[in-house]
């Protein structure tokens, strides 16, 4: 069933709502960590997804990978980003405790970061840059390193376009 907001035409038709839960789930694990806490809830409004996820770990089992050099992904999205107008058509913010920053490429910013996150073009996963609060370093992609064998707590909302 469709909505239709100020008029008849299929401009002002509302044609998808839906409100549910995804399970954040970390690509390019070697082992099964245990978690504290993981989430993920989402509300979609026509082509407008709004996203949010929480992930806690540590001990016993702290994640472990197998390439700690490779960028660090979140999959289980529930409908692919777009690009819409300009680079992507995602943006979003994020809190974090317990990452290790320095020892690996784009990873070596030491504890002052602003961590943002989006949802790329045609894929169903979260992507994490690292922007640097001084402001001579380089931005970069965060990797697996930031998560190898710690206990991060990691926390993010973000809104993208699905089509």
């Amino acid at each position: 069933m469709a909505i239709y907001i100020d008029g008849s035409t299929d401009a002002s038709k509302l044609d998808h709502y839906e409100e549910g839960n995804w399970t954040p789930t970390i690509v390019g694990l070697t082992n099964s960590p245990t978690y504290h806490g993981r989430t993920g809830k989402f509300v979609r409004i026509g082509g407008s997804v709004f996203l949010g996820g929480y992930l806690q770990m540590g001990s016993p089992t702290l994640p472990t990978f197998s390439n700690t050099g490779t960028y660090f992904y979140i999959s289980g999205v529930p409908y692919a980003g777009t690009n819409g107008t300009g680079h992507q058509s995602s943006s979003g913010v994020c809190v974090w405790q317990q990452l290790k920053w320095s020892g690996a490429p784009y990873n070596n910013y030491g504890g002052t970061v602003q961590l943002n996150c989006h949802v790329e073009n045609s894929q169903t996963r979260v992507s994490f840059s690292v922007q640097p609060t001084n402001t001579s370093l380089y931005r970069g992609q965060l990797t697996n390193h930031a998560f190898h064998n710690e206990g991060p707590i990691l926390s993010f909302q973000l809104f993208y376009r699905c089509y």
